[in-house]
């Protein structure tokens, strides 16, 4: 409900969100067991969830998520202007600014 209270904001979600959300990879503490399959799982979420809902901004609750989500992007094939990860304080700080 936070960011549909954003103004001018068009909330796209991934297909698989909320309680179907698909793990990005950092639960329960897989990267530092396993930080290739964590960075790998992380990949194939931005590949198949994130792309094809043709936004720039992924936005996400939760900091291991936000963490991994920057890490995956920054070492994939991805172009650096295509993504932005943040924060929801984030988002709504960018809200603010305009």
């Amino acid at each position: 409900n936070v960011l549909k209270a954003i103004p001018n904001l068009n909330l796209i979600e991934m297909p698989l969100n909320r309680n179907y959300a698909r793990c990005c990879g950092g639960g329960g503490g897989l990267w530092t067991f396993n930080n290739q399959v964590s960075i790998e799982t992380t990949q194939i979420r931005l590949r198949e969830d994130f792309l094809p809902t043709n936004v720039n901004i992924l936005t996400t609750a939760c900091p291991q998520c936000q963490l991994n989500f920057r890490f995956a992007s920054r070492i994939s094939s991805i172009p650096k202007n295509l993504i932005k990860i943040c924060d929801i304080t984030e988002l709504i700080g960018l809200a603010m600014d305009h």
